[in-house]
């Protein structure tokens, strides 16, 4: 039984190349390296720390809520 693990995300070798023409002939030129999937963690990462920027934008909006909504309850509570 063979567990289902893949070990393939960052060692497997990634071909990156183009299809040139070198004397009437073409030619397949290029090289092997890491994968380029390493964009996806920063994009995540930028979504978390957007996220929690607009927790702390919101808070900031907010911060007069309390005593603004507490003074419209005294207000309309003293009415006659």
């Amino acid at each position: 039984m063979k567990p289902y693990l893949r070990n393939d995300f960052k060692f497997k070798p990634h071909f990156s190349g183009r299809f040139v023409e070198v004397d009437g002939q073409i030619v397949l030129e290029g090289r092997f390296g890491p994968r380029k999937d390493w964009i996806f963690p920063l994009a995540g990462l930028g979504m978390l720390l957007g996220g929690a920027g607009m927790v702390k934008l919101g808070s900031w909006w907010s911060r007069d809520d309390v005593a603004w909504l507490a003074g419209l309850i005294r207000d309309a509570l003293t009415a006659p």
